[in-house]
């Protein structure tokens, strides 16, 4: 978790540069700290749907941030970093909610 939320730091700081380039590959190493994560994590949690859920709305958010960064369209990059924000936040809020 530390290393993805250093990575989504380093995407705000290259969204306020407007360096569109640094955010695509940023964005790229979130992608595979993603994939990484579903490969390691525990089979009771991989079957909560709203976890897997959760893991598809950052993957698709963590696509279109790449997208958008690629095409250079900066509002749109913007837009879709709120939305992987927005389904960390999610995710950990249904971590933190899940019985033990």
């Amino acid at each position: 978790m530390q290393a993805k939320l250093a990575g989504s730091q380093q995407i705000l700081a290259d969204l306020t540069h407007a360096d569109l380039e640094s955010v695509a590959k940023d964005a790229r190493r979130l992608q595979v700290m993603s994939h990484l994560e579903k490969w390691l994590t525990s089979s009771e949690l991989a079957e909560i749907s709203e976890y897997r859920g959760q893991l598809n709305a950052f993957e698709f958010s963590t696509k279109e941030l790449i997208r958008h960064a690629d095409d250079g369209e900066i509002d749109g990059a913007l837009d879709a970093y709120v939305d992987m924000t927005r389904s960390c936040v999610e995710c950990h809020k249904l971590l933190r909610d899940a019985p033990n």
